[in-house]
């Protein structure tokens, strides 16, 4: 049975000086079933919606920068 991937899990943000470092737990191999192909990771300054797309990677983390000083993100993942 060829299931989807599922989403990763342990979301993890530090805080740098206009950047920030976003670390993921790597899914099993029947978490990431036939057809995982990569990591997509999604930023938003607002919380649930308007999140675009920063990288897709098949890496467990990215620094995604630069970031606007004094401003919150919300970061969501699919792969």
């Amino acid at each position: 049975m060829n299931l989807p991937p599922t989403i990763p899990a342990g979301l993890k943000t530090l805080e740098g000086i206009n950047k920030a470092f976003v670390s993921w737990n790597d899914l099993s191999s029947l978490g990431k079933g036939l057809d995982f192909q990569e990591y997509r990771l999604y930023r938003s300054t607002a919380a649930g919606t308007g999140f675009e797309r920063v990288v897709s990677t098949a890496a467990l983390a990215h620094v995604d920068k630069p970031l606007a000083p004094w401003t919150t993100n919300y970061y969501k993942m699919s792969s």
